[in-house]
């Protein structure tokens, strides 16, 4: 974890403190934050699984049959 991670909202935004009375303002940056660290933690595991299918080389597509023009039926 970053070390910005570790420290309280009000620091890592270089504004003033917040007062007691907005308590309101602390949960919704604290909800806000979750949402980033759970929405990088998300990009990470599609990452991850993408890694993991191009390692694969996708063997459960097969390959389509190519119709003939002049019949219908595959080649």
């Amino acid at each position: 974890m970053d070390e910005q991670d570790e420290k309280p909202a009000q620091e890592t935004q270089g504004g003033p403190p917040l007062g007691a009375d907005d308590a309101d303002v602390r949960v919704t940056i604290e909800q806000s934050r979750q949402a980033l660290k759970a929405s990088a933690a998300e990009i990470e595991r599609a990452k991850r699984l993408l890694r993991e299918t191009e390692e694969l080389g996708n063997p459960l597509v097969s390959p389509l049959p190519v119709l003939s023009s002049n019949d219908g039926e595959p080649r």
